[in-house]
């Protein structure tokens, strides 16, 4: 099965240039305001922007040192060495792969799926994910023998790593 996000990304994006808005302005006021600096660097990861993200948790480690999250955070973005353990709480673990496939297989990729996009479908959730709830998960997904073959080279190079 292979998921994508919603299609409403410019509505995503909208809340995003909001967030960052007002965040700013509040760091503007107060520019060691641990909570804005959370918030901020959490807008700049969830759009993608990681060395964004990454200048505003060196911000937050530098002004809440103790902070786990800010740690982890910056030692995954900057390429530094990881602490002990991942934080718990608000920060899901993540790697970032750079140049994790090669040209060939990038565009493979950007052929091969946006070609099946018609056929994408809301994705269900429950024991025999028959139930479509947008509250738990709002997601397309295509499920289908279009998606065997990119599965069938993509998922253990991304076990491999």
């Amino acid at each position: 099965m292979l998921t994508i996000p919603p299609p409403h990304a410019a509505a995503t994006e909208e809340l995003f240039d909001r967030a960052e808005a007002a965040l700013r302005r509040m760091l503007a006021a107060e520019p060691r305001n641990a909570a804005a600096l959370t918030r901020l660097g959490d807008v700049e990861r969830r759009r993608g922007d990681f060395a964004a993200a990454l200048t505003v948790y060196r911000r937050l480690l530098a002004a809440a040192p103790d902070d786990a999250s800010a740690a982890w955070a910056v030692a995954v973005l900057g390429g530094g060495r990881l602490p002990e353990a991942p934080p718990t709480g608000r920060i899901a673990p993540f790697v970032r792969l750079t140049d994790f496939l090669p040209s060939a297989s990038r565009e493979r990729l950007l052929r091969d799926v946006p070609a099946a996009s018609e056929r994408f479908a809301p994705a269900k959730v429950g024991a025999d994910a028959a139930e479509m709830n947008l509250e738990v998960r709002n997601a397309l997904v295509l499920d289908e023998p279009a998606t065997r073959d990119v599965r069938s080279w993509f998922v253990p190079k991304l076990r491999a790593v």
